[in-house]
């Protein structure tokens, strides 16, 4: 693993998106699958990436997924899709066919639209074992801690016990 360090989270959000460009560039051919996940952290990101490289990306080879989401209108102010839309989607040629979001109101059961969320994934992705497999995730770090909803001591949420 390679660990790049810059001066400046500015610096940081540059790197990242012309890292990504450029591993999209040497793959013309594929779709890429993103996996995105709530938290502030990437809100500069997504705004940058509208800004700066919105006319350079490759917006019709990727698809956008969640991680997580609140369980809220997607004009919420919590909804991380509505932010990512906001900031992003809306200001770039990103084809709506390619975004695949957490449904609220599809179902007034949280847990079931978790369920057919998970199952859209896993049909849709490559697996590897039962798991699906995302090009890139970027995962946002909250002040507590947690990332992708995954609080501190709960690292291995997906471990059976069966």
């Amino acid at each position: 693993m390679r660990i790049y360090i810059r001066e400046t989270s500015a610096g940081t959000y540059h790197a990242m998106i012309e890292y990504i460009i450029g591993m999209m560039e040497s793959c013309p051919e594929k779709v890429f699958n993103f996996a995105f996940s709530g938290g502030d952290v990437l809100w500069p990101l997504f705004d940058i990436w509208a800004n700066e490289y919105g006319n350079v990306t490759p917006w019709n080879r990727m698809h956008i997924y969640w991680t997580d989401e609140h369980y809220v209108p997607m004009e919420h102010s919590d909804s991380n899709y509505g932010i990512l839309r906001r900031l992003l989607l809306d200001k770039v040629s990103f084809p709506s066919d390619q975004v695949f979001p957490i449904l609220y109101g599809m179902t007034s059961d949280s847990k079931k639209e978790a369920v057919r969320y998970t199952g859209k994934v896993c049909a849709s992705l490559p697996l590897a074992g039962e798991m699906p497999v995302f090009d890139v995730a970027l995962l946002g770090v909250e002040a507590d801690g947690r990332e992708a909803s995954i609080y501190p001591g709960q690292e291995n949420p997906l471990a059976s016990s069966q």
